[in-house]
């Protein structure tokens, strides 16, 4: 669909573009001033952060009466993007909750079949109880709130959940 500015300065569109279906239209359909109107560049529409359940993956521990505690290591994340070369180390404490016990950790990379890094992979822990687990996409900036979504999710589904751009 084609974009258009508005060249009348007192139109309403105040120089945004918008689109329009009327193919051939010579007038602004916003202040009806003839031959008006400019093509203007189609906007870029940038991918979105998506999140997935690994049905395949490692089953969870159930979170009981350590929710409140799981909530708040989940609302430290702050990261949004890791690239290969971290999703490589392991056995890292990224964030902490009091005792080391109470972590969220790196543990590795994900490969493909050619032993190519494709994701970074992080666990929720307290002790011995894995609560949540996410594989970050590398090289891609998503968003930290997404993937702080995405350890909830893995709490809920009892699953790994994938982060990556859609």
């Amino acid at each position: 669909m084609p974009y258009y500015i508005c060249g009348n300065g007192a139109c309403p569109t105040a120089g945004q573009a918008f689109s329009m279906t009327s193919a051939g239209q010579t007038y602004c359909p916003q202040c009806f001033t003839a031959g008006s109107l400019a093509a203007a560049p189609t906007p870029v529409v940038a991918p979105t952060s998506q999140t997935r359940t690994i049905a395949t993956s490692n089953a969870m521990d159930a979170v009981g009466k350590d929710a409140a505690e799981v909530e708040s290591l989940i609302a430290k994340w702050d990261l949004n993007t890791v690239s290969d070369n971290e999703a490589k180390k392991t056995k890292d404490y990224l964030y902490t909750l009091g005792a080391k016990s109470k972590r969220i950790d790196r543990e590795g990379p994900v490969t493909n079949g050619n032993k190519v890094v494709t994701h970074g992979k992080f666990r929720l822990q307290f002790g011995t109880k894995t609560y949540a687990g996410v594989w970050i996409k590398v090289n891609e900036i998503l968003d930290a709130a997404v993937i702080r979504r995405a350890f909830a999710e893995s709490v809920v589904a009892g699953r790994y959940v994938e982060v990556y751009l859609g």
